[in-house]
């Protein structure tokens, strides 16, 4: 973090958000990353990665967080955490596509908050 504090663009935010705080921080980033494989930070990962769908925001996840939603929609990348080289790669790679091809995780985003929706859970339930 003291390495890249001198960026303007980039900031680091350790702290507790909640309800306005949460979505307000969230509307005012490109991205987010969800670097947690271990089994006691899943539901959390899991929950953020909705709430990330929600606000149509890519994510960069480690390959445990729900894999079956990365398989079925291209909102972001996952992160291999077996080593410091490939967790750089990784962050090299989605930041090179978010900066160079904005718009890649357009589409899976669109798909993924339409199926993940309030509205299509309702619907669903009432189909029964």
């Amino acid at each position: 973090m003291k390495e890249y504090s001198a960026y303007d663009n980039i900031r680091f935010l350790h702290k507790n958000l909640i309800g306005k705080e949460w979505d307000d921080q969230l509307i005012n980033v490109d991205a987010l990353l969800l670097p947690y494989g271990a089994e006691r930070y899943r539901y959390q990962c899991s929950a953020i990665l909705f709430t990330a769908i929600g606000f149509n925001k890519p994510v960069l996840v480690s390959e445990e967080i729900n894999p079956e939603v990365l398989e079925n929609y291209h909102i972001g990348h996952t992160l291999d955490l077996t080593s410091k080289e490939t967790i750089v790669k990784g962050l090299e790679e989605f930041v090179h596509a978010i900066h160079n091809y904005p718009e890649a995780f357009s589409e899976g985003l669109i798909a993924a908050n339409q199926k993940y929706s309030g509205k299509h859970l309702i619907q669903q339930i009432l189909e029964g």
